[in-house]
């Protein structure tokens, strides 16, 4: 899979850009809060049609655009290698007294679609240094990356997560309602079916994809470090599990668990079980990795963690998804360093965002394309005894 080209109109510090990306890695050296992480949260938008950085969409659009009577930000990707052509996606701002209010439009191949057909257009995996939390955060975290990797490779998947929590709020409504002697107990006889059904569905995908993954994750650990053995292991928020995913049975388990839990989860007033409580468990050599790990070797697992993913998406999707790495190198040993850029060179497109080129080897940068990013200006970066360029002193540019 490939970018051919990305354009971005007005979108955060890029005022205009029209840019075409080589295949194999490019790199995009400057200073901090000049546009590099920036430009990587275009391709997650277009690839996911949401940001990994804000959930606040007025953000994305350019300081300078937002006096605008319809202030706006527009990314599109040229595609290669996967079912569709073209991405693009408009995000239109609109002030009512002090609020603002945003709102999303996706197309594919020229023509409207909905936003949750953007997802496995642009396939992507995003390697950041917050990965770290993967490990050491809490569930909801796994969950959401089981999620953003399931979405990209299944529609049903996608159908069935969003069924599900629009259930799962209209569920968690009623039970505050009804913990205050207000509402219609029988009503939870809707939901729970709705429940049921589309949570085997995320159950037993989720249970699949991690079967899958283990035995991956174990061998791309083992080219990042040596001697540890990274595996998963999925831990779904039900009263019983015997391994299998078989979706009549979860959901006849579900549906029984969740009625049997009415009394519980009106004192609540919330739903205690699902697979909206359910986690990824990662462990290295056989005990949990954030009990024992160091920092480094947990950086080493997330790392393999994304990695997998992508091996995963791949399967999958039948194209490598392109690699997105936001200042993952400076994190790293040189040991970690030379092996992750060995996995690169055999990949068919990434992009790479650091400080300065000293964080790669010389092997590593020949075989690159390097651009260098000042207040949102893209440039290519000639290496001949040429600095990153310093960004500019005006303290009024829109921040990175």
């Amino acid at each position: 899979m490939r970018v051919l080209r990305l354009q971005l109109r007005q979108f955060r510090n890029y005022w205009q850009l029209d840019f075409a990306p080589a295949a194999g890695p490019n790199i995009f050296l400057g200073a901090n809060a000049q546009g590099k992480s920036n430009l990587l949260e275009a391709l997650v938008l277009l690839s996911t049609a949401r940001s990994h950085r804000t959930s606040a969409d007025h953000n994305l659009i350019h300081t300078s655009a937002l006096d605008d009577p319809l202030p706006y930000a527009y990314l599109a990707a040229n595609l290669e290698g996967g079912p569709h052509r073209q991405v693009d996606l408009v995000i239109t701002a609109r002030r009512e007294n002090s609020a603002i209010t945003t709102q999303r439009a996706a197309r594919l191949d020229g023509k409207r679609c909905r936003l949750l057909d953007v997802l496995g257009a642009l396939p992507t995996v995003l390697f950041t240094p917050e990965d770290l939390s993967l490990l050491t955060g809490p569930p909801a975290l796994r969950r959401r990356y089981l999620d953003l990797l399931l979405c990209q490779v299944s529609p049903a998947y996608s159908r069935a997560l969003a069924t599900y929590n629009k259930a799962l709020l209209h569920r968690n409504s009623l039970l505050r309602l009804l913990k205050q002697r207000r509402g219609d107990r029988e009503q939870l006889h809707f939901y729970d079916k709705l429940l049921a059904e589309h949570g085997a569905t995320l159950v037993a995908h989720r249970a699949g994809a991690v079967a899958e993954m283990s035995p991956a994750a174990t061998k791309l650990h083992a080219q990042m470090a040596a001697g540890d053995e990274l595996s998963l292991s999925y831990m779904p928020a039900l009263p019983s599990w015997d391994g299998r995913a078989n979706p009549q049975l979860l959901e006849a388990t579900l549906l029984g668990s969740l009625q049997s839990l009415w009394a519980q989860d009106i004192e609540r007033g919330s739903t205690s079980l699902g697979p909206h409580r359910d986690d990824l468990r990662l462990q290295l050599n056989g005990q949990p990795a954030t009990a024992f790990a160091s920092r480094g070797q947990l950086r080493t697992a997330a790392l393999s963690l994304r990695l997998t993913e992508a091996w995963y998406m791949e399967g999958k999707l039948g194209r490598e998804p392109v690699l997105l790495l936001d200042d993952v190198m400076s994190e790293l040993d040189q040991s970690r360093r030379l092996a992750l850029e060995e996995i690169l060179r055999q990949k068919e497109q990434s992009f790479l965002t650091a400080l300065e080129e000293s964080v790669f080897s010389p092997g590593f940068l020949a075989s690159a394309a390097l651009y260098a990013i000042c207040a949102g200006e893209l440039k290519p970066y000639l290496r001949r005894g040429a600095a990153v360029p310093e960004p500019p002193r005006d303290e009024g540019n829109a921040p990175a």
